[in-house]
């Protein structure tokens, strides 16, 4: 068999073949062409030509939409009966769940059953989650229903039959998961709050400080009383 240096040789082999060029550590730049070191970096967005993105599947480009202004998050993206996870998204869900890469020229991983628990799982890892959905046809003035796979035809005029264009689903987020959000499933996730209140002589004011720590959010404010406190 081979050895273990062989097959680690084979799994970065994999991740740099199927992994687009725009995700590169190389060539990562935000929405508006920043490099990560860059003190005004967006972490939330990543650019992507028109060119990288005409040059994919309309599937793809709904997927793109998304993820390129949901950076930051896990993209759970549905297709059919398929939740399907691409490049670095896969590479973090393949070590955090264990599910198998597939693709050589798109990297990627998904499953059937199990979005609740595999979710859950990613949530207390720490990381944010955004599940796609897609949504149910709607009928078309044809009376023909929009899909992403459509093998029914029509006659032409010399009686020969011609495939009918396929119409995308449409997709969009459902919801975002954070251990703070985390609550439709059956899982221990609660806002978890800090709260800091310091009282100061000058004009009977309190300042006061929330933290959420399940998400890294604060507050703060200022309340006035009189110098009674009461």
């Amino acid at each position: 068999g081979r050895s273990e240096e062989d097959r680690q040789m084979a799994y970065h082999d994999r991740i740099d073949r199927g992994m687009p060029s725009f995700l590169k550590d190389d060539n990562v730049r935000d929405g508006d062409g920043r490099r990560p070191d860059h003190d005004d970096y967006d972490p939330t967005t990543f650019y992507l030509s028109d060119t990288a993105y005409n040059s994919y599947t309309e599937i793809m480009r709904q997927y793109l939409d998304i993820k390129r202004v949901n950076f930051d998050k896990i993209i759970i993206f549905r297709v059919a009966g398929w939740h399907a996870i691409f490049w670095d998204d896969a590479i973090v869900v393949h070590k955090v769940l264990g599910l198998e890469l597939g693709g050589w020229e798109r990297l990627s991983t998904g499953f059937v059953k199990g979005l609740e628990e595999y979710t859950r799982v990613l949530v207390d890892e720490g990381y944010s989650v955004a599940i796609v959905e897609q949504y149910t046809p709607n009928e078309s003035d044809d009376g023909d229903s929009d899909c992403d796979e459509d093998n029914n035809k029509k006659k032409t005029k010399s009686g020969r039959k011609k495939k009918k264009q396929k119409k995308i689903l449409r997709r969009e987020v459902d919801r975002i998961l954070t251990k703070g959000t985390l609550v439709d499933i059956d899982a221990d996730y609660h806002t978890r709050w800090l709260m800091t209140v310091v009282v100061t002589n000058e004009e009977s004011k309190f300042h006061v400080f929330l933290l959420d720590v399940s998400r890294t959010l604060m507050y703060q404010g200022t309340l006035e009383d009189n110098h009674y406190f009461n």
